[in-house]
């Protein structure tokens, strides 16, 4: 399942895909758009800009807006969570003693890999235009 700072975090870059390109655009007001927490929301834009996919500026003229928006589903939930995975077993950083021989592992691992390449052919300005 993905988290709940995820789930935020597509829904406002998927909004701000649908503004126009270069615009800055207020955390308050995205928060105001998404009813999110704007504390929160900003936490999570801080995130996303120090994984280069958002450009902040501070100011009365500045905020948020994108890099790129042709930057993939998969992009942003592996810049928020790295080690995501529908299982523990799947996680790198996890070995599971039952791996070998668990056939449920594999079909897992296969799902997990076509869910990526679901995503990956989903970009923000996709979903912006379907929105």
């Amino acid at each position: 399942m993905i988290s709940r700072e995820v789930d935020y975090a597509l829904r406002a870059l998927v909004e701000l895909a649908k503004k126009p390109e270069r615009e800055w655009t207020a955390t308050a007001q995205l928060s105001r758009e998404l009813r999110v927490s704007r504390v929160y929301l900003a936490k999570i834009f801080q995130r996303l800009a120090r994984k280069g996919l958002l450009e902040t500026a501070k100011g009365k003229q500045g905020g948020v807006r994108l890099k790129s928006r042709n930057t993939s589903l998969t992009a942003v939930l592996k810049a928020l969570e790295p080690h995501f995975s529908l299982n523990k077993c799947l996680n790198q950083r996890f070995r599971c003693f039952r791996q070998a021989s668990c056939p449920i592992h594999a079909v897992l691992a296969q799902v997990q890999q076509e869910l990526f390449a679901k995503l990956n052919r989903y970009t923000l300005k996709r979903l912006a235009r379907k929105a």
